[in-house]
């Protein structure tokens, strides 16, 4: 066999980047999970299952990160009524409200939005 193929071959067998090639050994393999890890976690005094804390709202996440509930207005201190959540508007449909075109740069302090309710 010539040294090029070799070195093909041999290739051939390197995983790609990132690539999980041992998934269980040990206790861990799926052989012996189910009958020596229970043994271990007793041995350590551990609970065989982990305790599950409640999710957070989205809510209670921005209070804790941010320290303000964001659902109480900073003007009126009334708590607001959050209806929807947009993530990637319509760029057309955004620039036609704002009766703007794709080349006009207005800072965003100069924008004066109003909500119309009719």
């Amino acid at each position: 066999m010539g040294v090029f193929t070799f070195i093909t071959y041999l290739t051939n067998h390197i995983p790609e980047k990132n690539f999980r090639i041992v998934r269980g050994y040990g206790l861990f393999s799926n052989r012996l999970k189910g009958t020596l890890l229970p043994k271990a976690r007793l041995l350590l005094k551990q609970s065989a299952k982990k305790e599950e804390r409640p999710l957070k709202s989205w809510r209670e996440r921005m209070i804790v990160h941010y320290g303000k509930d964001p659902l109480i207005c900073e003007l009126c201190s009334l708590e607001m009524m959050l209806v929807d959540v947009c993530y990637d508007p319509p760029l057309n449909n955004l620039l036609t409200l704002l009766k703007l075109s794709k080349t006009d740069k207005i800072p965003a302090k100069q924008l004066n939005l109003t909500v119309n309710t009719s």
